[in-house]
């Protein structure tokens, strides 16, 4: 079983509710998991909660809590005890870290790709982070579109319960099936295309928030930073952390966790609009990625 789309809550009444979709052999299926104490949470409407009590079985843990699955497979276990967990950690983390205080209204330094080639030919270690922006002409949603759209999948969560358990939930799925869709069949953009060629020509490593797949068919396998809590190794070596096609739903503090690990590194930004991460000593190239890529790739001699 693989898990393609999910979305979870910790509340503060003391539950946690994991919503999403999967793929076992070869279909696609809804599923919730929910970890609560002995006595449902107000948020969980009565209907909602007979439904549950009435359909499907709970685990008592040793915490004391009450876990549920529908379906009970092992995989969907496996997969809400692991959400659960970072998503305590991520709590505890968020009130701990201290990242660097900004001033918005300081704007970067505004470069052309000339000059981005050079600053890319100076420096010994690159760390390329995308975000959603390249996918887009793939037919891909951007991040906003994909969280909207994931959002009419999976909420409310009353009413995603009870369809999910009442097996009324059709049009759920087929919306799920549609968008999964995209990313299956789609192709990589010449943002994709140039990423790889830099890739495999300069010094340097690449980290997604995408999970379309479009960089694997490329042929390059990155790594993934999909959550606030996902630690990147050594950001403190790299000379320049590049975006592209990065948003600020994408960031998730990435840009500040590099900024505390390397005072003295080069923050660059390729998007049409300035990425509200970027700080008056970053650098801001502002245009389609699709052309400022080729032109890079032209000026560092990789095609």
């Amino acid at each position: 079983m693989e898990i393609i789309f999910s979305l979870n809550d910790l509340n503060q009444e003391g539950y946690f509710i994991e919503r999403g979709a999967y793929i076992y052999e070869g279909n696609i299926g809804l599923y919730f998991a929910l970890i609560t104490e002995k006595e449902f949470p107000k948020s969980i409407s009565k209907l909602a909660s007979e439904i549950i009590n009435r359909n499907t079985p709970f685990k008592d843990y040793e915490d004391g809590k009450k876990h549920w699955y529908s379906p009970n497979h092992a995989d969907i276990v496996k997969r809400t005890l692991d959400s659960f967990l970072q998503k305590n950690n991520q709590n505890h983390q968020n009130n701990e870290n201290q990242f660097v205080q900004v001033d918005p209204t300081n704007p970067p330094q505004t470069i052309n790709v000339s000059e981005l080639a050079e600053l890319l030919s100076d420096a010994k270690n690159v760390l390329m982070f995308t975000g959603a922006g390249i996918s887009v002409s793939s037919g891909v949603p951007d991040m906003s579109l994909l969280n909207q759209l994931i959002d009419e999948s999976f909420n409310p969560t009353n009413d995603y319960i009870i369809e999910l358990i009442n097996n009324n939930s059709e049009k759920r799925l087929s919306k799920v099936i549609k968008l999964h869709g995209l990313f299956v069949n789609s192709e990589p953009s010449i943002s994709h295309l140039r990423i790889a060629d830099l890739y495999s020509s300069i010094c340097c490593d690449l980290i997604t928030g995408n999970l379309d797949g479009l960089h694997e068919k490329t042929g390059v396998i990155p790594k993934y930073y999909t959550d606030p809590k996902n630690e990147v190794d050594n950001l403190c070596e790299y000379d320049v952390l590049l975006t592209i096609g990065l948003g600020e739903e994408g960031n998730m503090n990435l840009t500040d966790k590099y900024r505390n690990a390397n005072s003295t590194g080069k923050l660059i930004a390729i998007n049409k609009e300035c990425p509200p991460y970027l700080l008056n000593n970053d650098y801001w190239i502002p245009g389609n990625c699709e052309e400022i890529l080729e032109n890079l790739c032209v000026l560092l001699k990789i095609k």
